[in-house]
């Protein structure tokens, strides 16, 4: 995808809400020239009041002022918040729009917690450049263009000659600065010239010849650091006649204004508070030539970012996918006998010993099927397999009378939903965690799974409820509290079939009782199958397949 391609893909996901992004992009890029215009207009009104001695309204300006200044900090305090509820808006309908793709695609390439956390950078990335990084880069153009229509309004003239002016700055930062940046960039400490003189002088000497030419060695060396040493001075002088060129630039710009200007109010056509603030606001002026001049807008990150992204979601874009719909119909789920059938089931990994042997089990449909195995046997192999994140080498596996080799992959994962040892969670609040990948919300049925996963215990101790953030991988909770969000996500999800890896290794025995008597509940809707060496899951089980 071409870079100019991937832009305006990006700048597309704020400009949803058209009017609400330019809002904010013009009052948090106004910051800078809103401070300077309040300041000139300040000293504005307090030297007219002095000119004319009216010194009786100074405490009238000093209330004004102080109100101005008051609605510039609120109007530019919503300028931040308005642009960074805009960030928020574009990077979540990116992370929506990924981790729809991710979770319903199941990448084999990819692991889920590798996704959580690089989709989310990815996607804040792109967020804050499409509102933060831009809005920065309009600052210096918007106080060029305020300054120079606040001169302009002083005097046209006044106007004029200092946009003329500004070429000398313009001149310096646009040709100037690259030519002493190229030359300064020569002046290393240690070049590839050097090097090589010193290495072609040490190369292929014996330990003899070293030794009798030591002294020529040492006087070759402190050569080279003399010229070193002069190179570094040199550089020096450029980077301080850098800053010269610069300030001298912008001096003299602004003594032919004000020589100007001066001209212009010995002749009455200029006032003495206007004489005053003309400097403020030049130097407002400068300050937005060099900043629009120099700003260099990093794009490499955020169109990296971009197109990892969008390399993932045009796959699927193209299709009109239906993520909230049943993965097969009814009539399938509950006339199917066998949910899960495995038959003569082998794998190994590239060492060709094998993990898995010759093993045949059946999980019957809305019933627990509980694999039992000691440590390191190869549970987690036979989860994989099923899933579809590790293809079967022979045997069969089905699904509801239907072969895994038969379907495409997004039918087959649609049909699962798993709870890991190490629950996935995403930087995103608690009820959007559960409702991950459903696009419409039962209320309902939400409250039901709450109440017996025995959430809705832990929701009423938090301030925010349902809308409490979980932090990155859900740092802000504990192990069982974000494997209980992980069990609901599964019970709310369509998925005919829940896979349980360990859910309850962050559990004490009186939850994890009750999210037994809850998987009880739901297996009159769904197939459990649990993956576990406790005593208490096998007990609860409606069938035990021992993997050996």
């Amino acid at each position: 995808m071409q870079d100019k391609k991937v832009l305006k893909k990006i700048f597309s996901y704020p400009q949803r809400s058209k009017f609400l992004y330019y809002i904010s992009l013009v009052l948090f890029s106004s910051q800078d020239f809103a401070f300077l215009g309040y300041t000139a207009f300040v000293q504005y009104l307090a030297i007219s009041v002095i000119e004319n001695n009216r010194i009786d309204e100074l405490l009238r300006i000093s209330i004004i002022s102080i109100l101005l200044y008051g609605i510039i900090i609120a109007v530019i305090s919503l300028g931040m918040l308005l642009i960074d509820f805009v960030r928020l808006n574009t990077e979540n309908a990116l992370k929506y729009g990924i981790l729809k793709h991710i979770l319903y695609r199941k990448s084999k390439e990819i692991e889920v917690n590798d996704i959580s956390s690089r989709i989310i950078n990815d996607a804040s990335a792109v967020a804050y450049f499409a509102t933060i990084e831009v809005g920065t880069l309009l600052m210096p153009v918007i106080s060029l263009i305020g300054s120079s229509i606040l001169l302009f309004i002083i005097d046209i003239r006044i106007g004029v000659i200092s946009l003329l002016t500004m070429t000398i700055p313009i001149i310096y930062s646009l040709v100037v600065l690259p030519i002493i940046k190229k030359i300064a960039s020569r002046m290393v400490i240690l070049n590839s010239e050097y090097l090589k003189k010193v290495d072609r002088g040490v190369q292929g000497i014996s330990t003899i010849k070293l030794f009798n030419l030591i002294k020529n060695q040492i006087d070759y060396t402190k050569g080279v650091r003399a010229e070193i040493k002069h190179k570094e001075i040199i550089r020096s002088l450029i980077n301080s006649l850098r800053t010269l060129v610069a300030n001298g630039s912008n001096i003299v710009a602004t003594l032919i204004v004000l020589t100007y200007a001066i001209r212009l109010y010995n002749g009455n056509n200029l006032t003495l508070a206007q004489i005053v603030i003309i400097p403020q606001i030049l130097g407002g002026l400068l300050a937005g030539v060099e900043g629009t001049c120099s700003f260099s807008l990093n794009m490499q990150q955020p169109i990296a970012s971009a197109k990892r992204i969008f390399e993932i979601t045009d796959e699927e874009l193209n299709e009109k996918i239906d993520y909230t719909a049943e993965s097969f119909s009814e009539n399938i789920c509950s006339n199917e006998l066998k949910a899960i059938e495995v038959e003569n089931l082998e794998f190994s990994y590239q060492n060709n010993i094998p993990v898995i042997k010759n093993l045949s089990f059946t999980a019957n449909n809305r019933e627990i099927t509980c694999l039992y195995a000691p440590i390191g046997s190869g549970k987690s192999t036979v989860i994989k397999l099923i899933l579809g994140f590790l293809n079967e080498q022979q045997g069969t596996i089905k699904v509801f009378g239907q072969n895994k080799r038969d379907i495409n992959e997004r039918e087959w994962y649609r049909n699962f939903a798993l709870v890991e040892q190490e629950p996935s969670l995403f930087n995103l609040t608690i009820e959007e965690n559960i409702l991950l990948g459903n696009s419409k919300k039962d209320y309902n049925k939400l409250d039901d799974i709450l109440k017996r996963t025995g959430l809705n215990q832990m929701l009423e101790k938090l301030p925010r409820g349902m809308q409490t953030p979980v932090g990155s991988k859900g740092t802000s909770l504990s192990g069982g509290q974000k494997q209980l969000i992980c069990l609901a996500r599964a019970l709310y999800s369509n998925a005919p079939i829940v896979v349980l890896d360990e859910f309850s290794s962050a559990m004490d025995q009186e939850l994890e009782k009750k999210v037994l008597d809850t998987i009880e509940y739901y297996k009159k809707e769904k197939t459990f199958l649990l993956v576990s060496h406790r005593k208490s899951c096998r007990e609860r089980a409606d069938k035990i397949v021992e993997v050996i």
